[in-house]
């Protein structure tokens, strides 16, 4: 059994399947379409963020700050004492 003898043997297979044509103005049409969803789907998530950003702020009411205040007194002291490296000074109330 060779492709000599056998007029009917090609050397091919037998269940060759036929070529379906390619279509590319479909391809493009398909592609297209995804890829417009694809963007629009990006633009619209960053206009949305937006939106939801500006509102989160607009109604985003800060905690109230507790403030403890207290009366301010003099205790009598006439000066103080510093020190500025090795010199001691004394300032008395007349001279701040």
């Amino acid at each position: 059994m060779n492709v000599v003898a056998e007029h009917k043997i090609s050397g091919e297979p037998i269940d060759k399947a036929p070529k379906r044509p390619v279509k590319p103005v479909r391809w493009f049409i398909i592609v297209g379409t995804l890829l417009a969803l694809l963007v629009g789907g990006l633009v619209w998530f960053n206009y949305f963020r937006g939106q939801m950003i500006k509102q989160f702020f607009a109604n985003n009411k800060p905690p109230p700050t507790l403030v403890n205040a207290a009366e301010a007194k003099s205790d009598g002291i006439d000066s103080v004492r510093y020190t500025v490296g090795d010199v001691r000074r004394d300032v008395d109330a007349e001279t701040l």
